[in-house]
């Protein structure tokens, strides 16, 4: 257990001496990102200028002593960029102007533990170097706990030794105790701090390392660990796109994989699989990796394509663009995908059939020609709500079925027989009405395709199935990917054709139901991801409190509640509570934080609960001189983008450094329906998770701002 503890900080003699400056190989970490961001336009293009001078070697700009780092000057040493190098390999941690970047370099160190990649903030010795009062760190009580003497007992850990390593409080003291180890040892640790339910896993991996000889790791090694991928980011290395990089585009660092998402990623099963976890936590990622790996490891000999669904044409299409970038280094591999809508899978499957059917996005007409057939005195909302809890839920589409079905919930009592074929009269009526006009809206759409793939006359066409943002699937459409990936003589789901990404806390669109109700079965085969990458511990723990109280949805109930150990990676301050008293008031202080005293260069997101309101607030925002820009349905974020308007419901998907929900006394919304008491504890739940969607949306600063 005991090892010799060598320096291992980068600003030892080893780690940069100014050597090596032509050909060097540029890295960043998300602290130089985003500091660089915060930098006016002109000290931006410095610090461009500088890292390209450096990079080919030209004389003027040296590395010196930065804090416990290196660096060097930039924008006429008004800018100074905190480094480490070592050999031909410079990281880049922190960019800022000058007195307030050797500050942060005193504040910080860096570290490798073994392979690992640790930077630490340490304990601030002056007032003016204190973090603000309400900075809120990230809080890992006992990284170890959960594990047992006895499991540390396999690496070898005497039983004394492992008590107090499982006391360990908090992992900072954890890292400081792995540099005292042996690497393979160090790196046990470290990984069953990161994931603490893969023992077997990591004991393999640590027999696997004892059993070569010890060497050190050098900086390059441990960069391209995939351990450190949240860390640190090696752009391409060429000038054009160094400078792409330097200007905003990190989308490439967004497919990289932790090791506990590689895990899920890589793994083998024998049915349906749901992953789990809450906002930031590279849900969306693992789904494209788990694609690219099912079609270069799983089913490479299988024709059919593999394909990835979500449920809007904005989250299509980002899914889309997810996987262009990782199949950057093999174009050809994209031939074997399609992403689509859930709608548009069903449209798709009913063509492929020789049936022509439309999405039908509005209906209104089609249910005022129903309630023709209306017998019972009961309202329009009645029939729609029954349609969606009772029929649709449950797959109880035809008379036989309905009459023979729980209603569980249901506050309006249908005493007979009588009463419920009076209601499916109504239903009929309504499914008759949609087809006149040779169409159907999500669930008509989905519940045809699935008759057609049941009953054999349609042979699925995929090989796999990939769901990402599970949890606003419908009913309907869970069933037509049942189907989809059912093995056509058992009828169970084929092994590693379907695999399930969602988080319950984030349901805005359809009523929670159960994946066993809708013919999926997952008992055994689930994983839920604990490291929020996007948002800062003072955001997540605020969102976090509003989502706590409510009960448990469908889709947790099943697998155990997705937010159980959620935590976040960076510390940072809670939202920002704003009130003004009108709404030209509330416009001049967002116009403010574009460009008055409080602004920044990077993109400020606003959001807010209807488009009308936005509107209102774009019409004032231009008459202060801002340029804001609404986004619309299957529009995204742009690198270019400054100030961008877009309602919660759009935000889906998004992510921005800065972002302020506008006109929050909207929300939530007044019920508008007169439907069944449980819709209006439905609505309530989704207005709650509409606020909590909102504020995850944002990554280092987030603002909630009230009217009146």
């Amino acid at each position: 257990m005991s090892g010799a503890k060598a320096d291992k900080s980068p600003s030892h003699e080893a780690r940069g001496q100014g050597a090596y400056t032509k050909h060097l190989q540029i890295a960043f970490t998300e602290t130089f990102m985003q500091s660089l961001l915060a930098l006016s336009k002109a000290h931006q293009e410095g610090v461009h200028n500088a890292i390209e001078a450096l990079r080919k070697g030209l004389p003027g700009v040296k590395l010196h002593d930065v804090g416990h780092f290196k660096g060097f000057h930039a924008a006429g040493k008004a800018v100074v960029v905190v480094c480490v190098q070592e050999g031909p390999q410079l990281v880049l941690f922190h960019t800022a102007p000058h007195d307030e970047g050797y500050n942060w370099g005193k504040r910080h160190k860096f570290t490798l533990v073994h392979d690992a990649m640790v930077l630490r903030t340490l304990k601030c010795e002056t007032a003016s170097d204190e973090q603000p009062g309400d900075f809120v760190a990230p809080i890992v009580p006992k990284p170890l706990k959960g594990l047992r003497t006895k499991d540390l007992g396999l690496f070898g850990v005497p039983e004394r030794a492992a008590a107090y390593l499982l006391d360990v409080p908090d992992e900072e003291c954890l890292f400081e105790l792995t540099e005292c180890f042996k690497p393979a040892l160090g790196n046990a640790l470290l990984d069953l701090w990161d994931e603490p339910d893969a023992l077997d896993k990591v004991l393999r991996d640590f027999e696997d390392y004892n059993a070569v000889a010890d060497k050190p790791v050098d900086l390059s090694t441990a960069i391209a660990n995939p351990r450190n991928a949240h860390l640190v980011w090696s752009p391409p290395q060429s000038e054009q796109g160094l400078l792409a990089a330097l200007q905003g585009d990190f989308e490439a660092w967004r497919v990289f994989l932790h090791p506990s998402q590689r895990r899920v990623v890589e793994r083998n099963t024998k049915g349906a699989f749901k992953l789990s976890g809450g906002p930031g936590t590279g849900k969306t990622v693992v789904a494209v990796h788990r694609a690219r790996h099912l079609a270069e490891h799983v089913f490479a000999d299988d024709p059919r394509k593999i394909l990835l669904v979500s449920f809007s044409n904005a989250l299509a299409a980002e899914l889309r663009s997810l996987l262009e970038r990782l199949c950057a280094d093999k174009p050809s591999l994209l031939a074997r995908f399609e992403v689509q809508t859930l709608s548009g899978t069903a449209k798709s499957l009913l063509e492929k059939a020789g049936i022509s059917r439309q999405l039908l996005s509005n209906v209104e007409d089609c249910w005022k020609a129903a309630m023709a057939a209306e017998t019972l005195g009961l309202p329009e909302s009645f029939y729609r709500s029954e349609r969606e809890h009772v029929v649709i839920a449950q797959g109880a589409w035809n008379r036989t079925q309905y009459v023979q079905v729980r209603r569980t919930g249901r506050s309006l009592r249908l005493s007979d027989r009588k009463q419920r074929l009076a209601v499916m009269a109504v239903l009929e009526a309504f499914e008759a009405a949609m087809l006149e006009l040779h169409g159907g809206d999500d669930a008509a759409l989905a519940r045809e395709a699935t008759v057609l793939l049941r009953s054999g006359k349609l042979a699925s066409p995929y090989a796999a199935v990939i769901c990402d943002e599970l949890q606003d699937a419908g009913a309907a459409q869970l069933r037509m990917l049942a189907a989809l990936t059912a093995d056509a003589d058992e009828g169970k789901t084929r092994p590693n054709a379907l695999f399930l990404c969602g988080d319950g806390h984030q349901r805005l669109y359809t009523s929670p139901v159960s994946l066993k109700q809708c013919g999926i079965d997952i008992v055994g085969r689930s994983a839920s991801l604990k490291l929020n990458y996007r948002t800062t511990e003072g955001i997540r723990r605020h969102a976090m409190g509003l989502v706590e109280g409510l009960e448990a949805d469908a889709l947790e109930q099943e697998t155990g509640d997705s937010l159980s150990s959620y935590r976040s990676l960076r510390g940072g301050p809670p939202p920002v509570e704003h009130k003004a008293a009108s709404l030209d008031e509330e416009a001049e202080w967002i116009a403010s934080l574009v460009s008055g005293a409080e602004a920044a260069p990077s993109l400020l997101l606003v959001l807010a609960r209807t488009k009308d309101y936005l509107q209102q607030l774009k019409a004032r925002l231009v008459a202060l001189g801002q340029a804001p820009r609404l986004l619309e349905a299957n529009e995204s974020l742009t690198a270019a983008d400054r100030l961008v308007l877009c309602t919660l419901h759009r935000s889906k998907g998004l992510e921005a450094p800065r972002v302020v929900i506008a006109g929050a006394q909207l929300i939530p919304a007044r019920y508008p329906g007169k439907g069944d008491d449980s819709d209006r504890a439905l609505w309530g739940r989704k207005e709650t998770c509409l606020l909590y969607v909102g504020l995850t949306r944002a990554r280092d600063w987030c603002a909630v701002s009230r009217v009146g």
